[in-house]
């Protein structure tokens, strides 16, 4: 499950960022100074120079809803527009159009249905609202929440969420019928505290992690048949998902130091797979079997039982894996790439070199205190000096 959240709201709530085309160069070096122009054009080379696929511009979510159709979403001033790609034939077709800010979305586990929830405004305040956008060329279809964020999580193997309700747990079909309490309120009543409790469950459905919480401060109960765990450290649900039946993934640290843990619900024990980043954005893909995240914007993924780390000296977002693991979308800039493994692979000295160039211009960057753009710059740019660096060393 992928969200989008507000990055003015992420602030000032002190919690990891989540996509919405994020460009941390712009946070903390100056647009207008010809040192960001130059980083971000290198970083735009570096897609071009192993060919990878420009699908859109303005976008601010993608994922894979089968082997050849990626699903994703552009944004304009007033309007949001749900769009489907078709690798095969390169057709691009709109599936829906709505209003409000996108502050979370998702595909759901059958994969026909896009579930987003959106705020919208008018001179009373502002409401949260639900939308189930079909695949298949039924209308959409919108329900009120009484939540602004998160409050529902994608059930597996079923074609429905999961939402918070007074009474508890609901499912909800993708035509925004109730069908019945899954969770009772009453069996998560010592962890409620007036916030939207989530049940992420996971893939075989016998274990769920209850979370609770807003702010970076989160409480999570793990239920595994009759026993229960605390599991404490857990900074956003937006960072959060299960990897296998009984691992999750999910974003712990505190601002600026962000890290990506895996949890063995089996082992009960926890492991840091990165740490030290601005934004983790954890996403897994599960017909893949790859898990993806950002060590301060560059996109990584770990692989295989062992979870084997590889970075790919690429910059972006919202990184899925297409079924087979060839391929994988990512969002730089609001421009949605589709990238082949094979061709970044192929064409690793190009990417060796562009991130050569990368390190010149922010050591540039760095000796340069007019092109800062607020008092956490220096920080941040010998954050990317050592991440590409380091990039460069895995790759000698």
């Amino acid at each position: 499950m992928k969200k989008i959240l507000l990055v003015t709201a992420l602030l000032l709530a002190n919690v990891p960022l989540s996509p919405r085309d994020i460009d941390l160069d712009r946070m903390y070096i100056n647009p207008a100074d010809t040192l960001y122009s130059r980083l971000t054009q290198c970083k735009e080379k570096t897609y071009s120079a192993i060919s990878s696929l420009a699908v859109d511009t303005r976008t601010i979510y993608a994922e894979w809803a089968d082997g050849r159709t990626i699903i994703y979403i552009r944004e304009y001033n007033s309007i949001n527009i749900a769009m489907s790609y078709d690798r095969s034939s390169g057709k691009k077709s709109e599936l829906a159009r709505f209003g409000g800010t996108v502050t979370s979305s998702s595909l759901n586990s059958s994969g026909d249905t896009l579930v987003v929830k959106t705020l919208e405004y008018a001179s009373s305040g502002p409401s949260a609202v639900i939308w189930f956008i079909s695949l298949r060329g039924r209308p959409a279809v919108k329900q009120s929440s009484p939540y602004f964020f998160l409050d529902y999580t994608i059930i597996p193997g079923s074609d429905s969420i999961l939402i918070h309700r007074r009474n508890g747990l609901a499912r909800m079909n993708p035509l925004g019928d109730v069908k019945e309490i899954m969770v009772p309120a009453s069996s998560y009543s010592s962890l409620a505290n007036g916030e939207p409790v989530l049940s992420f469950i996971s893939p075989d459905r016998k274990r769920s992690l209850l979370v609770t919480g807003r702010g970076g401060l989160y409480s999570a109960r793990l239920l595994s048949g009759s026993s229960s765990s605390d599991i404490p450290g857990i900074v956003s649900p937006a960072d959060l998902c299960w990897i296998s039946n009984s691992m999750f993934a999910y974003s712990g640290g505190s601002a600026g130091e962000y890290s990506v843990n895996v949890y063995d619900s089996s082992a009960r024990k926890k492991s840091a797979i990165l740490t030290g980043t601005l934004n983790p954005d954890i996403n897994f893909s599960r017909e893949a079997g790859m898990l993806t995240c950002l060590d301060n914007q560059m996109i990584v993924f770990f692989s295989g039982s062992n979870l084997k780390r590889r970075d790919t000296g690429l910059e972006g977002e919202e990184t899925y894996f297409s079924p087979d693991g060839r391929k994988f979308t990512s969002i730089y800039r609001g421009t949605l790439y589709v990238t082949s493994l094979n061709m970044l692979q192929k064409n690793r000295l190009a990417v060796r070199r562009n991130a050569g160039t990368l390190i010149t211009l922010y050591r540039s960057a760095l000796s340069d205190r007019g092109s800062w753009q607020n008092d956490y710059s220096r920080t941040y740019i010998e954050k990317k000096i050592r991440l590409y660096e380091n990039f460069i060393k895995t790759m000698d």
